[in-house]
């Protein structure tokens, strides 16, 4: 009996030509060349968002707080740490705690609010010479600046006691033996008190906690060039942190975006209106031919 085999045609294995390779690889390197930008800006506008989203968060936890306070916001705090060495949280009444400890309440202590995904470094103070480790990770929740710029204590005269941000006040505080202790204290004021609050900046990305303006918010920007440790090499990068842009959040709730070209090296003093609500600041930034 003989046993039929069955014949296959046989198939021959073709492998790619040197040319073909070549081809693939040129295009693989077109397509990424076309989308690895394309993702990049998807990650920055990402990331740009986030900052926005945080920073609106922020300002509603604020006018929360003001609603429980008679309109009033935070009083003056011009340091940031939000932990001690040990760990512990500072709260309200500690000289060295960052401004936002006042909000963290209506915000359900969600402190990745308070962290710019874009962020570097702020101040180290009071930390200087700290681990860089242990401030990177305590510094990370306090990535915004407030705008300082306030009026001498009992100076009425100063124009910005009328138009600035904060108001001073009398506060009491009851001390050992029932003694009543009275200092003067800065306090945001009511929003109702500003004259512009659409012109008003209450808080920005920044490298200060508390900004006073002049050297160090975007009508100045020359405290950390010499004399601080180093900080001289990168401390604008704070400011800047969103591909050049600064990102300030005001009065009204509205949020503007300020480019460093926009700005400049050591800031644009005419920009000083934004933080003194003065008149005769707002001249200065509208009218180029004004010259008092």
């Amino acid at each position: 009996m003989k046993t039929r085999t069955a014949h296959h045609p046989s198939i021959r294995q073709r492998a790619f030509t040197l040319i073909e390779l070549l081809v693939v690889i040129a295009i693989i390197a077109l397509l990424t060349g076309i989308l690895l930008p394309s993702l990049g800006q998807a990650r920055e506008a990402a990331l740009t968002l986030k900052c926005k989203v945080n920073m609106r968060s922020i300002d509603f936890a604020m006018n929360l707080y003001r609603e429980d306070n008679r309109g009033w916001g935070n009083e003056e705090k011009n340091y940031g740490a939000r932990f001690d060495l040990n760990g512990a949280r500072f709260d309200t009444d500690d000289q060295f705690a960052y401004w936002g400890v006042f909000y963290d309440e209506y915000i359900n202590d969600a402190f990745e609010v308070w962290e710019d995904p874009k962020f570097q470094l702020m101040d180290p103070y009071p930390y200087w010479g700290t681990d860089l480790e242990f401030i990177y990770e305590t510094q990370r929740y306090q990535s915004y600046g407030l705008n300082g710029l306030r009026a001498s204590d009992n100076d009425h005269r100063d124009p910005i006691a009328r138009y600035g941000l904060w108001r001073n006040a009398t506060k009491e505080v009851e001390g050992r033996g029932g003694i009543i202790i009275r200092s003067s204290v800065s306090y945001l004021r009511p929003l109702s008190q500003l004259r512009r609050p659409n012109d008003m900046i209450v808080f920005q990305d920044a490298f200060e906690h508390q900004m006073e303006t002049g050297n160090d918010a975007l009508d100045g920007l020359t405290q950390y060039d010499s004399g601080y440790g180093g900080l001289e090499d990168y401390w604008e990068e704070a400011y800047f942190r969103h591909n050049d842009d600064c990102h300030a959040m005001f009065a009204d709730g509205h949020i503007e975006e300020f480019n460093r070209k926009q700005v400049g090296e050591d800031g644009d003093p005419k920009l000083r209106y934004y933080y003194s609500g003065d008149p005769e600041d707002q001249m200065r930034l509208t009218d180029p031919d004004y010259n008092p």
